[in-house]
C-alpha cells in the first residue's frame, strides 16, 4: 500500500456505480405510499420504472439488535472474529440513534509485528459467491485517541478481498494516513485497486477527509465486476455522508478479476493500525450494514431532489417489482418521517429526481401490486 498522509483503508473488490450518488431519472417515478409510517411499519410503494430484483432482500441486513451487550459477534452465528485478543464484541456505548441499543465495537490492536493489518475486526467469509455486482452501506464511528507514535499512523478501517487474509487480493482500498498525534488533515486521502501481483493497479485517486473522530459516518459502495481479467470496464464507486451534511464522492474504473480468476467476496470490518508502538488501540464502532448483490433498493432522505438528498437512510425490500415495492421502515436517525423523502434506485443507479414526501398520516392504499418478486 502507498505511504500518504491522512490514508483510510477500505478494501473492496467489486466494482459497480456510484452507491449512493445514483443517476437521476425520469423514468424511476413514485405515485402513491400506503401503509404504517413508523419505524419498523410496513408500507408499500406505488410507482413506475422500479426495474428488477431478483431477490428482494438484501443478502444482509445488520442492525446487531439480535446480539447480547459484550457478547462476541460470532454469537449470534453470522460473522466470523479475527480480532486476536475477540475485541469485535456488541455494546450498548455510542449509539447512533434511541432506536438502536445495540452496535459493535472492535479494539483494533498494533501487535508491534510485521504490516499489522488483518489481525483486527470481523468479517463474513464470500458475502458474495459470484463476479458481478456488489453494494454495501453502513455507519462507522471512530473513537479517536492520540497514540504514541513518532511518525504518521495508518488505521484500516474496511477489507473487502477474496478472503479475510491481507494478501487475498483483488482488493479495492480506501485508506488515509493521520498525524502523529492522532489529527486528520485534508490531502493525501485516496482509495485504489489492487488486483495482485499478476494484474494491475489503479492509480490512487485524492479526495478530503471523508472520516473524522467522535461522529457517525454512512459509507456506501456501490461496485461492478469487470467482464474478465483483460477487460477494464469495471467500476467501482464510493461516497461517505457527515453529518454535516458535507458528502465525499469518487468513482473509479478498470480491471477487477485477477489473472488468477480471484474477485470480491468477503468483506471485513475494522482491520488494524500501522506505524504506532505495540499494544495502541483504536476503537471503532459499526452499525446498519447492509450488503447486497443488486444496487436496487431503498432510502428515505432529508433532501428534496436526488442531488441533495445527503442525509439518508436505508430501506429493507421485502417485494418487488418494476410498479410496486414493499419495505420494512427503517427510521434510522430521523426523529419521524413528516417531511422526509422516498427515493427508490433500479438495478442500474437510477433514481427518482424528485423526492416523494411522506408524511405520518400518508395512508393513501397504493395500486394493486403486479408482478413481485418476495423473498
Amino acid at each position: 500500500m502507498r505511504k500518504t498522509k491522512n490514508l483510510i483503508y477500505f478494501a473492496i473488490i467489486s466494482l459497480g456505480l456510484f452507491g449512493g450518488v445514483g443517476f437521476a431519472s425520469a423514468a424511476v417515478q413514485i405515485t402513491n405510499t400506503g401503509g404504517a409510517f413508523v419505524h419498523n411499519g410496513i408500507v408499500t410503494i406505488a410507482g413506475s420504472g422500479f426495474g428488477t430484483k431478483a431477490t428482494a432482500a438484501p443478502l444482509k441486513w445488520e442492525n446487531f439488535e439480535n446480539g447480547t451487550n459484550g457478547n462476541d459477534v460470532e454469537s449470534t452465528g453470522y460473522w466470523t472474529n479475527r480480532d486476536d485478543q475477540a475485541d469485535a464484541k456488541f455494546t450498548n456505548k455510542n449509539q447512533r440513534n434511541s432506536r438502536s441499543s445495540l452496535s459493535v465495537v472492535d479494539r483494533m490492536v498494533y501487535p508491534g509485528t510485521g504490516f499489522g493489518p488483518g489481525n483486527n475486526g470481523f468479517y463474513k467469509l464470500n458475502a458474495w459467491t459470484t463476479t458481478g455486482i456488489k453494494y454495501i452501506s453502513g455507519y462507522l464511528y471512530v473513537s479517536m485517541v492520540s497514540l504514541q507514535s513518532l511518525v504518521d499512523w495508518q488505521i484500516k478501517l474496511i477489507h473487502i478481498g477474496s478472503g479475510p487474509a491481507h494478501a487475498d487480493e483483488p482488493v479495492l482500498a480506501l485508506q488515509s494516513w493521520w498525524e502523529a498525534d492522532g489529527t486528520i488533515g485534508s490531502s493525501g486521502n485516496y482509495y485504489e485497486f489492487r488486483t495482485g501481483s499478476t494484474g494491475g493497479e489503479w492509480i490512487p485517486s485524492t479526495w478530503d477527509d471523508w472520516i473524522r473522530p467522535a461522529q457517525w459516518v454512512r459509507f456506501e459502495i456501490e461496485f461492478r465486476d469487470s467482464t474478465d481479467a483483460n477487460s477494464s470496464d469495471g467500476v467501482a464507486n464510493w461516497v461517505a455522508y457527515h453529518s454535516d451534511g458535507t458528502v465525499v464522492r469518487r468513482s473509479k474504473t478498470g480491471v477487477t478479476i485477477s489473472q488468477t480468476g480471484t474477485y470480491l467476496s468477503t468483506p471485513h470490518f475494522g482491520y488494524g493500525l500501522v506505524n504506532v508502538p505495540t499494544g495502541q488501540a483504536v476503537s471503532t464502532y459499526w452499525d446498519d450494514l447492509y450488503i447486497d448483490n443488486s444496487w436496487a433498493r431503498v432510502e428515505v432522505c432529508a433532501g428534496a431532489t436526488s442531488t441533495i438528498r445527503n442525509k439518508c437512510e436505508i430501506q429493507i425490500p421485502s417485494a418487488w417489482s418494476n410498479t410496486s415495492i414493499i419495505i420494512t421502515l427503517n427510521q434510522g436517525s430521523f426523529s419521524d418521517f413528516i417531511s422526509t423523502y422516498l427515493y427508490v434506485i433500479d438495478e442500474n443507479g437510477n433514481v427518482n429526481a424528485n423526492g416523494y414526501l411522506l408524511t405520518t398520516s400518508d395512508t393513501t392504499p397504493p395500486s394493486a401490486p403486479t408482478g413481485l418478486v418476495v423473498l
